[in-house]
């Protein structure tokens, strides 16, 4: 070794070639490996001399741990304490072991090998609540709702809100759900900040969440508890979708928050993916005394895919709830704000037919009904000149390119003017509605519950065959925007066609058109019967209605 270090090719400062080097490791490891093999006998025999000859030579606990066998037959064999499987550790399969069986396969690398699983194993604790994602959608819808339109929501606490006699079961079940997973993801978030990539404000209330939290509390308000989780689930689904299309090339989808479904977001568990998991437990190897399990992780990952996450979409975040605290005022204050800054004109009965036959996507409504909304509450504040297309007041006044390139995916819209404002919006509210009923979804499921009543099978008949030379349309417009804007102000027990006909009078509806409206409803109708009113107006108009399509890009609704 001497020779071969004083050749200047082969000095250590000086190997420059891999062969050299490699040569030179070997030529050391000959050299130096007999020198730490007698010094590893020379410690054996010393630690053998001291347990045997020294003052702990006694302690059996010492020759335990320093590996002796000792004979231990004469102890006792009998009781549960003394069987060998009670000194036994048998490895269970969890999620901790699986993440570290993969880690072991190289998953934790960039360049992992099994990316979804990763994403999955390593984010479950949370992914594990996106499955809960409509119902939270859900409750945040309800809570805009409920502030837009009472006074004493500022003041409910979580129980007054789940208690209040109109919520159905379902409801009080969903937004029970809702809740206690926000209380869930926001402790998660709280304990590690860092896994949900969004910024959270170290002075955000409430720091935990009870029943006793203000409703107040939850309103997806920015920033808010509420909105802060809701993004993150969104986010957690977006980026597993993304990950699985990267590796199957499965061509994506995106829909809106308001299209959202039980089945269109990730529905997995920690036992789904331990269960999955032992499916795939290929076997097990005793080397060296050592048991060694081994995953068919490139089936997992396939099984993984085809079950929990192939056809999911993504979802588009900006659509989820939301709402400003200083824009919280009823819709009736906004319209009469609206009236009293400005004239109003209704749309001419072809307009008002042509968008409750053309309009066919909910998508496109409610991006067009968020943008009067912003625009009404504008005028209501400064007012505008009555005759200025409304599409030119939204990009020039209010600097909303989006908003009105947003107004041409509807027909009619583009061609109104400021002073058609609050007739656009009541006629695209019921058209709304309307396609949400085609869809079998409730756009009335959070009205008081003594304004549900149903009306009787011959009731029902009755008022199909005497709408039948009724303008269906104006009649489920106008129907619609008593139902959203003024039912507050009447009892479930008055007269129906008397309150119609009051509402119509009020909002300045020609007296002929008033008394063609009203013709129809049977004086001995209770206005408690008026969601059961529209619907049944509805599924006679249906036949006539083009169905719901998903045409547009998405886009939140009010």
């Amino acid at each position: 070794m001497e020779d071969h270090e004083g050749s200047d090719s082969t000095a250590l400062g000086i190997l420059r070639e891999k062969k050299d080097r490699e040569e030179w490791e070997t030529l050391f490891k000959a050299l130096a490996k007999p020198i730490f093999q007698e010094l590893e006998h020379s410690l054996n025999s010393i630690r053998e001399q001291r347990m045997n000859e020294g003052p702990q030579s006694s302690s059996l606990l010492l020759k335990i741990v320093r590996g002796q066998t000792l004979p231990l037959q004469d102890l006792p064999q009998q009781g549960l304490i003394n069987q060998p499987c009670m000194w036994q550790l048998e490895q269970k399969v969890t999620i901790q072991t699986l993440m570290h069986f993969l880690q072991l396969e190289g998953g934790e690398d960039t360049g992992s090998p099994y990316p979804i699983l990763l994403e999955l194993l390593s984010k479950l604790e949370n992914i594990q609540h996106v499955q809960h994602l409509p119902d939270i959608f859900r409750l945040q819808n309800a809570l805009i709702h409920f502030f837009q339109n009472s006074h004493k929501g500022e003041h409910y606490t979580v129980q007054q809100f789940l208690d209040q006699p109109e919520l159905s079961e379902d409801q009080r079940l969903a937004f029970s759900r809702a809740i206690e997973t926000i209380q869930k993801v926001w402790s998660n978030i709280k304990m590690n900040p860092s896994i949900s990539g969004i910024t959270v404000l170290p002075d955000l209330l409430p720091s935990d969440i009870s029943t006793s939290t203000a409703i107040l509390q939850l309103l997806p308000t920015q920033p808010s508890i509420s909105r802060l989780v809701a993004r993150f689930l969104i986010q957690l689904q977006n980026s597993c979708v993304d990950t699985a299309a990267r590796v199957t090339k499965e061509r994506q989808r995106s829909i809106s928050a308001e299209e959202v479904k039980p089945s269109s977001v990730l529905t997995v568990t920690k036992s789904d993916l331990v269960t999955m998991a032992l499916t795939n437990l290929q076997y097990e190897i005793d080397k060296d005394g050592t048991k060694m399990t081994y995953f068919d992780f490139q089936m997992l990952q396939r099984q993984v895919v085809h079950r929990f996450i192939s056809g999911k979409p993504i979802i588009k975040a900006q659509t989820a709830p939301s709402i400003a605290l200083n824009n919280m005022r009823t819709l009736q204050t906004t319209k009469t704000k609206v009236r009293d800054q400005l004239p109003q004109e209704m749309l001419s009965i072809n307009q008002q037919k042509h968008i409750m036959e053309e309009a066919r996507s909910v998508n496109a409504l409610s991006k067009v009904l968020d943008t009067l909304k912003v625009a009404a509450e504008f005028l209501a504040m400064t007012g505008g000149d009555p005759e200025c297309p409304l599409p030119e007041y939204i990009r020039h006044e209010l600097r909303m390119d989006a908003g009105a390139k947003q107004l041409q995916d509807v027909p009619v819209v583009p061609n109104t003017r400021l002073k058609h404002i609050l007739s656009l919006w009541k006629v695209l509210a019921a058209r709304r509605s309307m396609l949400l009923v085609q869809m079998n979804q409730d756009p009335f499921c959070l009205m008081p519950k003594e304004f549900q009543e149903k009306l009787g099978k011959m009731e029902e008949k009755a008022l199909s065959s005497a709408l039948a030379n009724t303008n269906l349309d104006l009649f489920l417009i106008e129907l619609h925007e008593m139902i959203t804007v003024a039912l507050s102000i009447f009892q479930p027990q008055d007269e129906l066609k008397f309150a119609f006909t009051f509402f119509l009078e009020d909002n300045q509806v020609p007296a002929s058109s008033v008394c063609s409206l009203t013709d129809a409803l049977d004086p001995d109708i209770p206005i408690k019967n008026i969601l059961s009113v529209w619907r049944t107006a509805a599924r006679t108009s249906q036949a006539n209605v083009p169905a719901y399509s998903q045409k547009g890009p998405a886009q939140g609704s009010r």
